[in-house]
Parts: structure tokens; C-alpha cells; sequence
């Protein structure tokens, strides 16, 4: 009995070798690494003070800059497989960039509703201070996870213009150039207010 499963590769796309699809794999890296030296100095101007930075932010910030960590390679492998002909879902790849942006989003969630517990006990004299510590504590989650996403985001379009690139075929170049372009134009648009 033959098997009529269809093959996730696409017939007509010749198999790409594997270093020119490591070029498309590499983008989210770089895009991430390069974003943070960069917001490194540009918010510290020091690279001494990203401890303190992780510090201030709390257990959020670190906890959304580990999901970041792991959904990097997951991205990554995803578009070398893209880059090797293999059909990857746009939904999946804008799925895997987000996870930081969730993951901030529920650190800051989790965070407020610690502020407001401590509040609830705190002595009139120190609620104010509490309150704006514990925000700013909070909030450093969200501000990492966006921060995460939106360098994820920035590697996801180029590893997508990439694996056009690489790829013989003219059909799948034009529409893997036309996601990049989708991903990126509303970034360049935040970036530009």
C-alpha cells in the first residue's frame, strides 16, 4: 500500500546546502546580540551595569530573558528548515518570536499583583515608595519581553529575506521576501515614532 502522505518539502524546491542555509538560521542571533550591545551602551554606557540592569528588573526580567534564550534556537531552527525548502507556517515563526512579549506581559501581571499584596500590609509612610519600586519592578518584565520580541522580530525578517535568497525557486522567494517585508514595515514604522 503507498503512502499518500504529502512530504512537508516541497517537490519543486531543490535541496539547499546546509551552510547557505545557516545564513538565514544566524539572523535572529545576530539581530538579538547586536541589539543588546547596542541598547547596552546606549541606555548605561557601560556594559558593567547590564548585571545591574538584570537586578533591577527581578525575577520577570531574568525569567523573560530565559524564555527569550530558548525560543532563539527554536527560531533559528525553524529557519533553516525554511531555508532548506521545508514549509514552515508564518504562524509559527510570529508564534515563536512573541513568546518573549507573553512572557514579559505575564512577569509584569504577576509582579503588580505582588505590589498590591505588600500594599495591602505596608504602613501609610511607605506605600508611595513601595508602590513606585514595585512598579518599576514589574513593569522591567514587559520592557524586557517587547525589547526580546521585537529583536526576534527584526532576526525573523531577516532570516526570512535570507532563505529567499538561497532558494532556487521564484515563487517562494517572492513570498518569503513578501513576509519579511510584512514583519518588518510595522517595526520600522514603532521605531520611527
Amino acid at each position: 500500500m503507498a503512502d499518500h502522505r504529502e512530504s512537508p518539502r516541497d517537490p519543486a524546491t531543490p535541496r539547499v546546502s546546509a551552510g547557505r542555509a545557516a545564513l538565514a538560521a544566524i539572523a535572529p542571533l545576530v539581530c538579538t546580540l547586536a541589539a543588546c550591545g547596542v541598547g547596552v551602551f546606549a541606555v548605561r554606557g557601560d556594559a558593567g551595569d547590564l548585571g545591574q540592569m538584570f537586578r533591577e528588573a527581578g525575577v520577570g526580567g531574568m525569567g523573560v530573558a530565559g524564555v527569550a534564550l530558548v525560543a532563539l534556537p527554536v527560531l533559528s531552527i525553524l529557519l533553516f528548515f525554511a531555508a532548506r525548502g521545508v514549509r514552515v507556517p508564518v504562524a509559527i515563526f510570529l508564534g515563536v518570536a512573541l513568546v518573549p512579549w507573553l512572557a514579559g506581559a505575564a512577569a509584569s501581571a504577576a509582579g503588580l499583583a505582588q505590589v498590591m499584596q505588600a500594599l495591602a500590609h505596608a504602613e501609610a509612610s511607605t506605600r508611595a515608595m513601595l508602590f513606585a519600586a514595585g512598579l518599576s519592578e514589574s513593569l522591567s518584565g514587559r520592557l524586557f519581553g517587547g525589547f526580546f520580541s521585537l529583536t526576534l522580530l527584526i532576526g525573523l525578517a531577516f532570516g526570512l529575506a535570507f532563505a529567499a535568497l538561497v532558494l532556487e525557486a521564484p515563487a517562494r522567494r517572492l513570498a518569503l521576501a513578501g513576509v519579511g517585508a510584512f514583519v518588518t514595515s510595522p517595526l520600522l514604522v514603532v521605531a520611527a515614532l
